[in-house]
């Protein structure tokens, strides 16, 4: 029986280094692990350190983190289909959508398609529970990843969140402690391909488990306390009344009741994780359906189906009419910006 790596070949490798992306991956099935919005700690002795050969439970956390490794063939092959683009990765289609639904419309960040998608899943019992982020109760932009088995509880979660969240971990959770089996989880690159990693080597130990993955385009995510310090000293904006935050045309721009302010993202660069200076996946290219603004019209979304699973759930949402669908989509300059990512590394 080969040994399992442990939490202490994690932290050297990986979170020692400031490679951390703060996914959840590490303590999605481990109990002696947890993460918040820092670095995973150890919360007690892994099984590793005290001799176990392999984890008492489906944790091998350095195994499955996705800084580690992601094998990304074996994941296209087991999951997605169609065509392969140097800029995208696999994908059977490029669309671009919005919500017909005036309520998600309102609140969303551009075309609403992501909010939509999961209330008809739920609404519907196509679920038991979507993982989706939204924002803390104490601190209204500190984000909070957790189950929504409802439309009451995912509407929070509607419209973009620019800091990390461990999503990857309440996966597990649900899975462990709640028993749900069919779940859709919401989340950038990193997220996605550590739950595929998870798919990959231990979900099917569950009975019925059975994940549907919508992933996030990203560029970077922000480190929370240092982009609430930088907001303050550039606009002199308490971040708890903000309004609205979105990235688009390469500014960051922060609305209040007072009025709209904006700096170029670059202002923002000491505030990112340090993990998405490594990062190459700007469009969530393992996901069954990935969603973002880049090249489409304002107010729509860019819809890159992967899979016949995210193929079917598009179209189930459009024959509802749920959502308007267009071929209207700048891929110029969705390629362009994929490719300035991968460059970026």
């Amino acid at each position: 029986m080969k040994k399992s790596l442990g939490y202490e070949e994690l932290k050297k490798k990986i979170i020692d280094q400031n490679l951390c992306s703060r996914c959840g991956t590490c303590s999605a099935l481990c109990n002696r692990i947890d993460i918040n919005y820092d670095d995973p700690i150890l919360v007690k002795d892994c099984t590793i350190k005290v001799g176990a050969i392999q984890c008492e439970i489906d944790g091998m956390c350095y195994e499955n983190c996705p800084k580690v490794k992601t094998p990304t063939d074996t994941i296209e092959k087991n999951f997605l289909e169609g065509t392969k683009s140097e800029q995208v990765g696999k994908f059977i289609k490029i669309a671009a959508a919005r919500t017909t639904r005036s309520e998600i419309g309102n609140i969303s960040q551009d075309g609403g398609i992501v909010t939509t998608i999961l209330a008809h899943a739920l609404q519907n019992k196509l679920v038991d529970g979507a993982i989706v982020t939204g924002k803390d109760g104490v601190e209204p932009w500190r984000p909070k990843s957790y189950v929504a088995t409802s439309l009451e509880q995912l509407l929070p979660s509607a419209g973009s969140k620019y800091t990390n969240s461990p999503v990857v971990k309440v996966l597990g959770k649900a899975i462990m402690e709640q028993k749900l089996k069919k779940m859709i989880l919401v989340g950038t690159g990193c997220q996605i391909s550590g739950s595929r990693n998870l798919q990959l080597n231990f979900f099917k130990k569950f009975d019925g488990i059975d994940i549907t993955t919508i992933g996030l385009f990203c560029y970077e995510n922000f480190v929370y306390e240092k982009l609430r310090t930088k907001v303050k000293n550039l606009f002199n904006i308490d971040f708890d009344k903000l309004i609205k935050a979105n990235i688009t045309k390469g500014k960051f721009i922060f609305a209040t009741k007072e009025g709209v302010h904006e700096k170029k993202v670059r202002e923002f660069m000491d505030c990112v994780v340090n993990a998405c200076h490594k990062c190459t996946d700007f469009t969530a290219e393992l996901a069954d359906v990935s969603v973002g603004s880049v090249g489409s019209p304002d107010r729509w979304s860019t819809l890159v189906i992967r899979s016949k699973k995210g193929a079917e759930l598009i179209n189930e949402v459009k024959k509802a009419g749920l959502i308007e669908v267009s071929d209207q989509v700048n891929l110029d300059e969705l390629n362009k910006t994929a490719s300035k990512k991968k460059a970026s590394k």
